[in-house]
């Protein structure tokens, strides 16, 4: 391959971009709306050319942990494109200063490379569309993280094993995890199964309670610890290898999310009289209507969830023979585990 001869002007958009658009004066600059809140943000910068078309750079930045997880870069640009880039997201864009953006793109980089993520690799071109990263840019203080602690967001089909990897090595326990469902929307904030049992290891199980209360925020929390209540009824090798087992079968369970509220939404109208029995404290016609419903749904285990949520407000323990009968048919869900756990306990 032939060398570039010196002082040749570079053909490639990245060239043009890494030796040219630093000379191009800002033109407009734009974040979303509600960066702030979100901690994730869409920048759009844009640097005129003496021609009048434009050089854009777009970047998507996660202020909680990632950075620059998307960019993308057009050098010389008509304004009918940039225009129609821009109007493609009527609702989202604000405009704002250069300064602003440039603080929120490098903070983001920055926290990311303290954690151990790097920005997305086509950054290495799209960084020069920014500014250098000087004195001469005033320092504004941009929130990251909770409160600087680093959070993960992992949406549905991200298993997140990657990214936890790392946060171990260079956050050992100090971090979050959020859940984000279909909608975009957090489910849960929580440490993982793993992390809990090694919260328990380093400061004891006495110390765990006496965090918690016994009210447990989080699933994870609980399964934790109703495996350790499981695990203290057991004695030989066989049922502690049953017992790991179990535990790793818990930690990929996926079935964590608001399935109590599901259950009672799906079957409302059927639960219908068991409330009103329920509201008059009649408790015994109140069992007697949601056994009904279990009779009519018998592979439902949250119905028995339900059952002996009633059941427990009656009295300090659930009647053995429910609790049995429960367990028999779902021994590995996590929910009935845990009622197992308490009488056990």
């Amino acid at each position: 391959m032939a060398k570039q001869k010196p002082n040749s002007i570079p053909t490639s958009e990245e060239g043009q971009i890494r030796t040219r658009a630093r000379n191009l004066p800002i033109h407009k600059c734009y974040v979303n709306t509600n960066w702030l809140e979100s901690q994730m943000a869409n920048i759009l910068i844009t640097r005129k050319h003496t021609n009048g078309n434009f050089t854009l750079g777009s970047y998507l930045v996660d202020l909680k942990l990632r950075g620059v997880k998307d960019c993308v870069y057009k050098f010389n640009e008509s304004p009918v494109q940039i225009d129609n880039y821009i109007k493609s997201y009527p609702d989202m864009y604000q405009e704002c200063d250069y300064n602003l953006v440039h603080n929120i793109i490098h903070a983001g980089v920055e926290f990311a490379g303290d954690y151990g993520f790097e920005p997305h690799r086509d950054f290495k071109t799209a960084q020069y569309i920014l500014d250098e990263d000087t004195d001469d840019i005033p320092m504004m203080e941009i929130p990251l993280g909770d409160d600087g602690i680093p959070v993960l967001e992992l949406r549905p089909g991200e298993s997140g094993q990657r990214e936890i990897a790392i946060l171990r090595k260079t956050a050992g326990d100090d971090f979050h995890i959020i859940y984000i469902d279909e909608d975009g929307k957090p489910q849960r904030k929580e440490r993982t199964y793993e992390e809990v049992m090694q919260y328990i290891q380093k400061n004891g199980f006495d110390t765990f309670l006496n965090k918690n209360k016994k009210k447990f925020d989080s699933f994870v929390e609980w399964q934790v610890y109703t495996d350790l209540i499981c695990s203290f009824k057991i004695f030989s090798d066989e049922q502690m290898m049953q017992i790991e087992n179990t535990i790793t079968l818990i930690s990929k369970d996926p079935r964590l999310n608001k399935e109590i509220d599901m259950t009672i939404r799906r079957y409302e109208k059927e639960l219908d009289l068991a409330k009103k029995y329920f509201a008059d404290d009649d408790l015994d016609k109140t069992h007697a209507e949601i056994r009904n419903v279990i009779d009519k749904h018998p592979d439902d285990p949250l119905l028995w969830d339900l059952l002996l949520s009633i059941l427990s407000r009656e009295s300090d323990c659930v009647d053995d023979e429910t609790v049995a009968e429960a367990n028999q048919l779902f021994p590995e869900h996590p929910v009935i585990k845990a009622w197992y756990a308490e009488w056990l306990a």
